[in-house]
């Protein structure tokens, strides 16, 4: 048989009974099966990807809403200093003096302002995340707070270990410091009896459990006293502003 007869004896697809068709069209090679699978399975990952990307749009855009105004943006400051200042001398007082954690042989003073200012600096951020998240999530004005300060506390769990590597006894930052504020003999004849007798440190885990422990009320006192503060000096300044554009419009009513 030659080449035109075999052509013309091939039944096209349109000649096929439907049986013919059907064999035809399910002997698909095991490659399509697999791209076809891949082609499936695309728009699910891009699903996912589109919905993360949606969800930190949407988280950014409520944060300029929400500090779109000047009062906003004061109440971040005075609530991350409440947080790191504040809290930052309980938590000195916790991990320096009672668990004797080691850091710069500095005076406990400046060994705080150290501490808190590299915690404003670390944490004012997390604080900007969670005021606007907590304020829409919760209406009411002293659980909105509250909820902040648990959330800060649970979020500065790794702050005994980030300590240690920043500032701890022995890091740059901790001689620049020595060197800068002048090293206090209290503590450091304090670092040398530790270093004498072998007195080991308070281990990274159990550092963790009393900094979320005791951060726990501490933050959450601080947030809500810092937040109702806030609240009270905001609803004053407003009634006094409406005081004043009232008795300026009454002026004018009676000029």
């Amino acid at each position: 048989m030659n080449t035109a007869t075999y052509q013309a004896a091939a039944p096209t697809k349109s000649e096929m009974n439907p049986s013919q068709l059907t064999e035809s069209t399910s002997a698909t090679p095991s490659t399509h099966r697999a791209l076809v699978g891949t082609r499936q399975a695309l728009p699910a990952h891009r699903t996912r990807r589109t919905a993360a990307t949606g969800t930190l749009r949407s988280v950014v855009a409520e944060g300029r809403s929400y500090y779109g105004t000047g009062k906003a943006r004061i109440r971040l400051l005075v609530l991350a200093a409440a947080l790191t200042y504040g809290g930052g001398a309980a938590m000195f007082w916790l991990h320096a003096i009672v668990r004797g954690e080691q850091g710069p042989a500095i005076a406990n003073a400046w060994h705080w302002i150290l501490d808190s200012s590299l915690g404003f600096v670390g944490l004012t951020p997390v604080v900007a995340v969670l005021l606007p998240l907590t304020a829409r999530l919760l209406k009411g004005r002293t659980a909105s707070f509250a909820a902040l300060g648990a959330l800060f506390a649970v979020m500065t769990a790794p702050g005994p270990i980030f300590h240690n590597l920043i500032a701890g006894r022995g890091t740059p930052l901790a001689r620049a410091a020595t060197s800068f504020f002048g090293t206090d003999p209290g503590v450091a004849a304090e670092h040398a009896h530790a270093a004498h007798t072998h007195v080991a440190e308070p281990s990274a885990i159990s550092s963790v459990i009393a900094q979320v422990g005791f951060g726990l009320p501490v933050y959450i006192g601080l947030a809500v006293l810092a937040g109702t503060v806030l609240h009270r000096l905001e609803s004053r300044r407003a009634t006094a502003g409406a005081t004043r554009i009232a008795d300026r419009g009454a002026v004018l009513a009676t000029a």
